[in-house]
């Protein structure tokens, strides 16, 4: 729906670089990252950059390979575990839902993978990992009627797009089965979109429906703290959450 011009460097400043800037504090893992990057390029994901930027003949500076690096680390370790913890407090507040997913687990259905899937895209629909996407226009757009220049920065909102009556009826509410349809591509975005877009999507999911699978089978949980409703509209509180297994 709606769309709106902003200056975002300050936003930018704010948001994106901070595990970047945390991660730069940490000067022996720039020294590790620094000798790897000088040498040759060997079976790992640095190995695996260089060699791509060698096809490609593209330079990166010291700073960028940094930033790629942070970006990998981030993504591929810090988005699953949030995205698990979110996950088990929906088991928690759903008491019913997670006990016909328990069952289904124990006696092994034919449908549980399809229904805990559900169940997952529901969880990301409510608490998606990356609550905001960046994009640069490369050349003038028109947009609804505007115009925008090359070379703006748009911030684009997964949340609010999965808050869209339009494309989720009764968004507000917690209805795993509205997956059991087709969902518009460009309405739901946990793993961002495009050129971009998360290259471990299927691996975040695999990884997630094991976890949980395994949580079913072996035990209930109970959290010791509680989430807040809505995190993104309370911000991210400075909680311990913890999780205790029981018979």
């Amino acid at each position: 729906g709606a769309w709106h011009e902003l200056d975002c460097t300050e936003l930018i400043a704010d948001l994106m670089p901070q595990r970047r800037l945390r991660a730069h504090q940490v000067p022996h893992l720039r020294a590790v990252i620094r000798q790897k990057w000088q040498g040759a390029p060997v079976d790992d994901f640095l190995g695996s950059l260089k060699r791509a930027c060698q096809r490609q003949a593209v330079q990166l500076n010291e700073t960028q390979v940094f930033d790629e690096m942070a970006q990998w680390l981030f993504a591929g370790h810090h988005s699953i575990s949030v995205s698990l913890v979110c996950c088990v407090e929906w088991l928690h507040r759903q008491p019913e839902l997670a006990a016909q997913l328990r069952q289904g687990v124990l006696e092994k259905h034919a449908q549980i993978e399809s229904k805990l899937d559900c169940f997952i895209k529901e969880v990301l629909r409510f608490a998606l990992p990356t609550p905001l996407l960046f994009r640069q226009t490369r050349c003038d757009w028109n947009l609804a009627g505007q115009t925008i220049a090359a070379n703006t920065l748009l911030a684009i909102s997964p949340y609010l797009l999965h808050q869209d009556p339009r494309y989720f009826p009764k968004p507000q509410e917690f209805l795993p089965q509205r997956f059991l349809q087709p969902i518009a591509t460009a309405a739901y975005l946990p793993f961002g979109a495009g050129a971009r877009r998360c290259i471990a999507q299927r691996l975040a999911l695999l990884q997630l429906r094991a976890i949980l699978t395994t949580l079913l089978a072996h035990d209930a949980l109970r959290p010791l703290t509680r989430l807040p409703e809505n995190l993104f509209a309370v911000g991210f509180p400075e909680m311990v959450y913890q999780m205790q297994c029981v018979d």
